[in-house]
């Protein structure tokens, strides 16, 4: 779409924002970048809640180069499904049949209420919480959402032992939203070995599909230095006292 300029709100730090830029690069769709640092506020800045009244990342504004009209968008699966549909991408993306379509449909609709919410909480519990609000979260919370966490997991194997992909042969956008999440497993060294269906995949999706490594760049590095820094923490309390 040469009469449009699309650009991406995003933050580097979320998921849904790395599932959007993924998408971008891998169907090869022209876009610029516009980083909101959520860890700064920016999200709440005035020119962004324009865009999105929900102060959260990411969001797309798509300007009509010849009237200048700007249309906004938030969500990030409506926005992997607008432009999957309103740009020319391969039909696998977003299927145009229904069957294929309602598959990668499933898969979107049961994100955020799965594993989106099992394996977040249990990043934020066990990593943010502490760090920001110095509280440690009872036991049974966290076994109470690790099992939801073993379940949602079971269910993504379960798809996978069946074909290559989330819904089917082909990738799609629901592959992109599921790597993007599972890949922050390693803020907290989460064990994918139970799961080898999973395990094949994310690799794939995370370290052999170079649009995806790209994008995550940022995220591993991240994810490397919390990880040694949580270890650092735990020599010093397992360090006797003299």
């Amino acid at each position: 779409m040469e009469d449009k300029k699309l650009i991406l709100h995003i933050d580097w730090a979320s998921q849904p924002s790395r599932a959007i830029v993924c998408f971008c690069r891998m169907a090869k769709i022209p876009h610029e970048i516009n980083e909101v640092r959520v860890g700064q506020l920016q999200q709440r800045d005035e020119k962004f809640t324009a865009i999105n009244p929900n102060m959260q990342v990411p969001a797309i504004t798509e300007i009509d180069l010849k009237t200048g009209e700007q249309f906004n968008l938030f969500e990030s699966h409506a926005i992997l499904k607008y432009l999957a549909q309103s740009r020319n991408v391969a039909d696998n993306w977003y299927p145009k049949d229904p069957i294929k379509r309602m598959k990668v449909d499933i898969y979107l609709d049961w994100h955020h209420q799965g594993i989106r919410q099992s394996l977040g909480f249990l990043i934020f519990k066990m990593l943010f919480g502490p760090m920001f609000f110095g509280s440690e979260t009872p036991q049974d919370v966290l076994e109470f959402q690790r099992r939801n966490q073993t379940k949602d997991l079971r269910l993504i194997e379960s798809w996978l032992s069946k074909a290559k992909f989330i819904s089917g042969d082909e990738i799609s956008i629901a592959d992109i939203s599921c790597a993007c999440e599972l890949i922050q497993g390693r803020f907290i060294e989460l064990d994918l070995s139970k799961y080898p269906h999973i395990e094949k995949w994310l690799q794939m999706m995370i370290f052999e599909i170079p649009e995806m490594h790209e994008s995550h760049k940022f995220m591993l590095k991240l994810a490397e230095a919390s990880l040694q820094k949580q270890k650092k923490q735990k020599q010093k309390l397992d360090k006797p006292k003299l």
